[in-house]
């Protein structure tokens, strides 16, 4: 109805009424002010809070330790006790990062690579929130091929005094298949206390790796769970 009309109107009223909706979406008021001030405000206050002076972050992590491996099958049940080693490094400018994870794991050798955008946080070595994606490799004795699953997750770091903090680590690891058409999916999670002074990190983990295989006549339940202490090198 209210096109009809206008349709009806004459055209310099037509004209008046377009040059009065130009006006209005253009004025500037006092009110758009103060909320584009309060905007540009939690903007500057984000950017105080997440940007660091120093570019790159750039560190490297080594640990040994001992695992708890149980595997269950429709058949039978597995444990073993065993030691292990876990390492890390990465590399940052600014918020976007790239990480890498060695672990000789029981079960064969994984290899873990992300890439990472700091959402909170000036760097590494601060309170800190971190979304990861990437994707896990494994030469799997449990099946007899190589394993290749995407994953995603987050890392966030508390720190509760200068020289003290946690940091806690999850991971999805996204259902796949192998080469002999094996399904494989799972989780991986880390909880980590460190100390710390300057670029010298000590660190202790507990950590645990669940995967739900399904082959092609059995499926099977592997978690492999352990601690691990460690030293990292920030720069």
């Amino acid at each position: 109805m209210s096109t009809v009309l206008h349709a009806q109107m004459p055209s310099y009223i037509q004209d008046f009424q377009g040059r009065q909706e130009k006006k209005k979406t253009t004025r500037w008021t006092l009110s758009d002010w103060m909320s584009t001030k309060q905007q540009v405000a939690l903007m500057d206050q984000w950017l105080a809070l997440n940007t660091s002076a120093n570019m790159f972050d750039l560190y490297f992590f080594g640990s040994t330790g001992k695992e708890f491996t149980r595997s269950t099958s429709d058949i039978d049940l597995e444990e073993n006790d065993l030691e292990t080693q876990f390492y890390k490094a990465g590399l940052f400018f600014s918020i976007l990062g790239a990480e890498g994870e060695i672990d000789n794991a029981d079960q064969g050798t994984i290899e873990r690579n992300n890439f990472s955008i700091r959402l909170l946080g000036k760097s590494l070595q601060s309170t800190s929130l971190i979304i990861k994606t990437g994707y896990r490799m494994q030469e799997s004795e449990i099946t007899d091929t190589k394993l290749n699953n995407l994953t995603y997750g987050a890392d966030l770091t508390l720190y509760f005094f200068k020289a003290f903090g946690v940091t806690l680590s999850s991971s999805q690891i996204v259902s796949g298949k192998d080469a002999d058409d094996n399904t494989v999916a799972g989780y991986y999670s880390q909880a980590q206390a460190f100390i710390e002074a300057n670029f010298l990190r000590v660190s202790a983990i507990y950590f645990e790796e669940g995967l739900e295989i399904e082959m092609a006549s059995s499926r099977s339940n592997y978690i492999r769970s352990g601690w691990l202490a460690g030293v990292s090198l920030h720069w």
